[in-house]
């Protein structure tokens, strides 16, 4: 008897799970079509800080905005 609904109810499952979930590839071309549109940068400022303690107090200071460790 319990064999009977086990087909059934993976059906349901399974179309109930496709039916909630977003459609990736709609949502994915929608943020493409247009990539001139969004928010625009004037400039960047790169500066060179040379000691870690320098770099520290900048970051604390909200002089800065990011800090990028050099490859060796």
């Amino acid at each position: 008897m319990r064999k009977q609904w086990v087909i059934p109810l993976t059906t349901i499952v399974l179309l109930l799970s496709l039916m909630l979930t977003p459609n990736l590839s709609v949502a994915l071309s929608e943020q493409t079509d247009n990539l001139n549109t969004g928010p625009y940068v004037d400039q960047i400022v790169y500066s060179v800080i040379g000691s870690p303690d320098s770099m520290v107090l900048a970051l604390l200071g909200e002089e800065i905005d990011l800090y990028l460790l050099p490859r060796h």
